[in-house]
C-alpha cells in the first residue's frame, strides 16, 4: 500500500489473480518507479518488506519503526530513484515529511490492531494446473517452503529420476544421480535437499549443487520424512527405521506385530515436535490396517497400538495458520483428498472432514498428493482412460482384438494358452476373453493390485495384495487366498518344480518360495546392488532373466537357474522389463523408447546375439513391470494411455474454511 501511494501503481501486476501471484514469487516491484524525494530509509524499509528472501524482510512492527528512522540505512548505497545527490531544501523537507507520514500510517495501524478484533480471513484460494508428460510418475513431493515441487520421471532410458519444478520460473530439472527405485523422495526441512532410494540405499541429493551422498542402508525403502533436529524416520518391511540425516547405521523404531499380521510399516512424516510422526501400517488384516502414531525414543515393543484412522493409503499434516488457527490431517477416501481437524499435541481427530480436491490418484499405499507448510497443496490426477492395443514386430499397429475404454489399465499379462489376457484395471484384476467374451473381475478389495502371474496350467493368478502375496481362480470361481510369506514381494514366475520366483521388495534380492502360507523364502541373488525388480523364467525353466544395478546402472542379466554360474550381462546400454519368447529363442527387453530383441541359442550353454532394436512407441510405462507382453505369433500386447492426469495445484487451500460471511 505504501508503494502504491508513493508511485501511483501497483507494486505487483496481472490480469488476474494467479497472474498476480505469479508476478509475486518472480518480479520485483519497479523501484525505478520511486520519486527522488523518497528517503533512504523508506526505500530501504519498502526493500525489506517486498524482500523474496524470507531472511531479509523486517520481522515485526518494531523492526518498521527503527527501519523508517533510519537504523538499516546504508550510506553507500544510493536510494531507489535518487541522484548522486542527497536531497536539500524543499525536496529534504519533503522527504521528512513523507517518512513522518508513513510512521504515522504504521503507529495509527498498530493502535487499531491493538483493538480486539477478529482474525483476518485467509486468502482466496487459487487453482491451476501444469501439464504432465505420459512419463511422470504418479507421486509429488512439495518442498516445506512450497515453491518447488519434486517428481519422478523416465528419461531416455526411461529409469525414473528426479525432477525439480520451480513455480518461480515454471522451469523443471533433472537432478542428475538420482535413479529412485523406492518411492516416494522426500525433502530436508529445510529444502535444501531431497532424500531418496536406489532400491537398498538411501541417499540424498543437495539440490542446488546436485552432490548425491549415502545416508545408510535402506532395503525394502517405504517411504520417509526429515526433522528439524537432523533425524530420518523411513518405512520398511521391518518395521520404521531411524537414522542421521548425516549419515549412519539405522535403527528400528517400530516392530512388526506379526500376531497382527503386520507386513510392514511405511511413509512415516513427522508432526511438528520432531518426535511424534504418523506412519501407515499394512497388514492382511483389515481392521489393522491403517495410520498410527509413532515416537522417537519409544522401545519398538511399547509403541501406541491404537488406530488413528481407517485408512490404505499415505496421509500427511497440515500445520495451522493464521487466519484458520487448527492443524489439519489430509487423506484420501474415494479418491477425494479431505481435511479433518487433527490436535497434533492431542494426537486426536475433531470435528468432521472436509474435501479439499476430487478425482485425486494413487500408487499402491501411495497417496498423490503433498502439502507444504506455506497453504499449497498439489495432487496428481487419477489415472485416466486408456487401451490394450496390438503391435506387431515391426511396431505396426494390429486392430484386431483391441480392447477399449478402461479405467487406468496396467500390467498385462496373457495367459499359457495365449487366449486370454490378465490386467489390472483401476487397482483390480480382471481376465479379458481374447474371443469377445465379457471380461472376469476377480478382485474387488479398493488395493492397487499389481503384477498378475498366471499359473503354469492357467488355472489362477498370483498378484501383489494388500500386506503380501494371493492368488485367485482365473475363472472367479473362488475367492482370494493368501499364498507363501508375509510381506511386500513381486512376482516374477513359476519354476518348473512349483515355486514361485519373486522380488523380495525388503531386501532388493530375488527369492523363491513355496506357495504355502508362511513359507520361507530362499535367495537367488544376495548381491548389494538392487536385484529383481524385474525377472522372467525362459520356457524350458532353465535360464531366469532379470535386471541388477551392479554397475552403476540397470541392465538385462541371464544366469542358470538354479545356479550358480556367474550371470552374463545382455544388454550393453542398459534396460529393463526381460520378456521371453514361448519358444525361448528371443529374449525382449526394453531400452528408453525402444523395444529391443535378442535371439538365444541353449544347445550348447546360453549363446546369444547382439541386441537389435524392433521399435520405438510410447506405451504406458509403470513403475511396476510388466507394461508389455508377446504373444505365440510374435505380437505385443501393450497399454496406450488416451490421456495424462495433470498435476493440480492449489494455492491458499485453508482458505476453503473461511466462515460464510
Amino acid at each position: 500500500v505504501v508503494y502504491e501511494m508513493l508511485t501511483g501503481r501497483k507494486a505487483f501486476e496481472g490480469d488476474d489473480v494467479t497472474g498476480i501471484l505469479a508476478e509475486v514469487i518472480k518480479s520485483e516491484p519497479a523501484w525505478a518507479s520511486l520519486s527522488a524525494d523518497v528517503p533512504r530509509a523508506v526505500s530501504g524499509v519498502l526493500r525489506r518488506c517486498l524482500a523474496k528472501d524470507p531472511g531479509e524482510r523486517l520481522r515485526d512492527i518494531a523492526d518498521v519503526r527503527l527501519g523508517l528512522l533510519g537504523a538499516f540505512d546504508d550510506p553507500d548505497r544510493p536510494a531507489a530513484g535518487a541522484g548522486p545527490a542527497p536531497p536539500t531544501g524543499r525536496r529534504r523537507r519533503a522527504g521528512e515529511l513523507a517518512a513522518a507520514a508513513v510512521l504515522a500510517a504504521v503507529v495509527a495501524g498498530v493502535g487499531v490492531r491493538s483493538l480486539p478484533a477478529p482474525e483476518p480471513p485467509a486468502p482466496a484460494p487459487v487453482r491451476f494446473t501444469i501439464p504432465a508428460s505420459p512419463n511422470v510418475g504418479p507421486i509429488v513431493e512439495l518442498s516445506p517452503d512450497g515453491r518447488y515441487l519434486a517428481y519422478l520421471e523416465g528419461d531416455e532410458s526411461r529409469e525414473p529420476h528426479l525432477w525439480v519444478h520451480s513455480f518461480a520460473s515454471g522451469d523443471a530439472r533433472p537432478l542428475a544421480g538420482t535413479e529412485v527405485v523406492g518411492v516416494p523422495p522426500f525433502w530436508s526441512p529445510d529444502g535444501r535437499f531431497i532424500a531418496f532410494s536406489d532400491g537398498s540405499t538411501l541417499k540424498r541429493v543437495d539440490v542446488a549443487e546436485g552432490v548425491v551422498e549415502s545416508i545408510g542402508d535402506a532395503p525394502g525403502f517405504l517411504g520417509g520424512s526429515w526433522n528439524e533436529n537432523g533425524v530420518i524416520v523411513f518405512g520398511a518391511q521391518t518395521g520404521i527405521m531411524q537414522v542421521p540425516a548425516s549419515g549412519g547405521t539405522p535403527t528400528p523404531v517400530t516392530a512388526l506385530d506379526e500376531a497382527r499380521g503386520d507386513g510392514g510399516h511405511a511413509a512415516p512424516r513427522f508432526l511438528p515436535d520432531g518426535r511424534h510422526f504418523l506412519y501407515l501400517r499394512v497388514s492382511t488384516d483389515q481392521s489393522v490396517n491403517g495410520l498410527y502414531v509413532g515416537a522417537l525414543g519409544v522401545d519398538p515393543a511399547e509403541q501406541d497400538p491404537t488406530r488413528l484412522l481407517a485408512t490404505g493409503l499415505t496421509a500427511a499434516y497440515a500445520a495451522p495458520t493464521a487466519a484458520t488457527g487448527v492443524g489439519r490431517l489430509l487423506f484420501m477416501e474415494d479418491r477425494r483428498l479431505l481435511a479433518q481437524p487433527f490436535d497434533h499435541t492431542r494426537l486426536q481427530l475433531a470435528g468432521s472432514p472436509t474435501v479439499v480436491a476430487e478425482d485425486v490418484g494413487s500408487f499402491n499405499f501411495l497417496a498423490s498428493f503433498s502439502v507444504s507448510r506455506t497453504g499449497t497443496v498439489v495432487w496428481r490426477g487419477a489415472d485416466t482412460a486408456g487401451s490394450v492395443r496390438w503391435l506387431e514386430p515391426t511396431g505396426d499397429e494390429w486392430p484386431a482384438g483391441a480392447i477399449g475404454s478402461l479405467n487406468a489399465p496396467r500390467n498385462p499379462r496373457l495367459s499359457p494358452d495365449g487366449r486370454r489376457l490378465a490386467l489390472v484395471e483401476d487397482g483390480d484384476l480382471w481376465v479379458f476373453d481374447l474371443d469377445g467374451r465379457p471380461p472376469i473381475r476377480l478382485t474387488f478389495d479398493d488395493f492397487s493390485t499389481a503384477t498378475p502371474v498366471w499359473t503354469p496350467d492357467g488355472s489362477r493368478i498370483v498378484y501383489e495384495a494388500d500386506g503380501g502375496l494371493a492368488w485367485v481362480s482365473a475363472d472367479g470361481g473362488s475367492p482370494p487366498e493368501p499364498i507363501g510369506p508375509r510381506g511386500h514381494y513381486h512376482a516374477h514366475a513359476w519354476s518348473p518344480t512349483g515355486d514361485l520366483i519373486a522380488a523380495d521388495m525388503g531386501a532388493s534380492r530375488l527369492v523363491e518360495f513355496s506357495p504355502e502360507p508362511d513359507a520361507d523364502p530362499r535367495p537367488l541373488e544376495q548381491t548389494r546392488a538392487g536385484e529383481g525388480f524385474h525377472a522372467a523364467l525362459s520356457p524350458d525353466g532353465r535360464w531366469l532373466a532379470y535386471v541388477s544395478n551392479v554397475t552403476g546402472q540397470w541392465e538385462i542379466w541371464v544366469r542358470a537357474y538354479p545356479g550358480p554360474e556367474a550371470p552374463l550381462r545382455i544388454s550393453p546400454n542398459g534396460g529393463g522389463e526381460p520378456v521371453w519368447a514361448s519358444d525361448g529363442r528371443t529374449l525382449y527387453y526394453v531400452e528408453g523408447r525402444a523395444v529391443m530383441a535378442v535371439t538365444v541359442d541353449t544347445s550348447t550353454g546360453f549363446e546369444f546375439g547382439a541386441p537389435v532394436r524392433l521399435f520405438e512407441d510410447d506405451f504406458r510405462q509403470f513403475l511396476q513391470p510388466p507394461s508389455y507382453d508377446v504373444a505365440a505369433d510374435g505380437r505385443f500386447v501393450t497399454i496406450r494411455s488416451d490421456a495424462t492426469p495433470p498435476i493440480s495445484v492449489l494455492l491458499n487451500w485453508p482458505g476453503l474454511f473461511r466462515p460464510a460471511s
